[in-house]
Formats: C-alpha cells, structure tokens, sequence
C-alpha cells in the first residue's frame, strides 16, 4: 500500500485528492495509512467493514470530490511520475467523458508480462466520439482490461448512476460495459502508466482491498 500511495505522491502534477478505502485489512494497511495522512494532507481514509473491490470502489466514488476520478488498486502502483500531468494536458484540450492510458501487468516478484502488454492506442485524433472508435478498441481487448487505466468524469458516473457490482465477481467488466453504454467523447494517453500485479490464484474481482 506504501508503494501505491508514494506512487500518487511522486506525481509532477499536485492538485489531487487521495481516497483510501479501506476494506476490512487485517495486515499493516491501516497504521501505513494513517502515518502517511499525519504527514500529506491529500490523504484520506475510510474504513469500511470488508465488502469486497465493488463496494470499497463505491464508497470511493461517494466521498470524491474531484471533477475526474481514477482507480488505483492497494497492490499496485504508477509508474510514470507525469500521469497526471499529461492527463491534465488532455483534458484542458478538450473536456472529453474519458481519458485511457495504458497498464503493465508483472508477476509478484516484479517480472514485466510482455506478453498482455496491449497495442497502442489510437492516435490519428486527439479526441474522438466513442461510435467511430469503440469497434476498434473491442477487437483490441482494450475496453475491458479494467476500470484503472481510465480516468473518468465524475459527473457523467453521478448523473447515469454508473457504480460497481457488490457482492459478486468480475465488477470490472460490468462497470466497464455500464460505463461505455453512457460515454460520447474519449482520449487516449499511449503512455505505460500502470503496473498490475498478476497474482498466482488470485481472482481479479478482489483487488481493491487494503
């Protein structure tokens, strides 16, 4: 958790807001947490009573203030320090529904998984309607890799009420489908951002927990 929450701290880009959501841990998450909000006043944390990903993500999206959010799993991290910057930059072009960046997936002991790597994204247009791209981004496996590689307005999730599934598996998917039925506009950010840690039987439905 220290990893991931330094990996928002290192960030060039400084206007944000940290939500941890924390869900029931029974390890060190919540002392971590707590030393680390003592010291950087963009943390905040909420316990919760273990739930599972939809539920903490959720609550996550209750609390936000932010007029974009983005998901950023306790086991995993950013790796490129202008993520948010460069988001920034997009958005302040044009005010789109989403912006997409792309995710590495690495073994637990730190191995880069060349072989999920993703192609790169579209980049004929700095913004486009979601109609004449969605095909493509379904044929590349892109749109449902997972709801972290997606920053997201806030807005559009509050007015169409888009949340995630609680209770169940694959939450991911079935927010992602939700969201793309709603989304008109959308960017691309073809930069690595996003390390996703792979673990042996670990289910991807349950990788929000801190």
């Amino acid at each position: 958790i220290e990893q991931c929450i330094q990996s928002v701290l290192s960030q060039s880009f400084t206007d944000y807001e940290i939500l941890v959501i924390d869900d029931g841990s029974v390890d060190n998450t919540g002392r971590i947490v707590q030393k680390m909000m003592e010291e950087y006043s963009a943390i905040s944390v909420m316990q919760i009573i273990h739930s599972g990903a939809g539920a903490a993500r959720n609550v996550g999206l209750e609390k936000a203030q932010g007029k974009y959010v983005i998901f950023l799993d306790a086991d995993d991290y950013w790796t490129n320090p202008y993520l948010l910057k460069h988001l920034y930059r997009k958005l302040w072009q044009r005010d789109v529904d989403v912006v997409m960046f792309q995710m590495d997936k690495y073994t637990e002991t730190g191995k880069l998984l060349l072989k999920y790597r993703k192609k790169p994204f579209p980049a004929d247009k700095e913004y486009y309607c979601l109609n004449e791209i969605y095909e493509t981004l379904v044929s590349d496996g892109q749109v449902l890799a997972s709801s972290c590689n997606k920053c997201v307005r806030r807005s559009l999730l509050e007015k169409d009420h888009i949340v995630f599934q609680e209770g169940g598996l694959a939450e991911d998917i079935d927010w992602v489908l939700r969201l793309f039925s709603h989304i008109k506009s959308i960017s691309f950010l073809d930069e690595i951002s996003y390390a996703y840690r792979q673990h042996k039987g670990y289910s991807a439905s349950n990788d929000m927990r801190g």
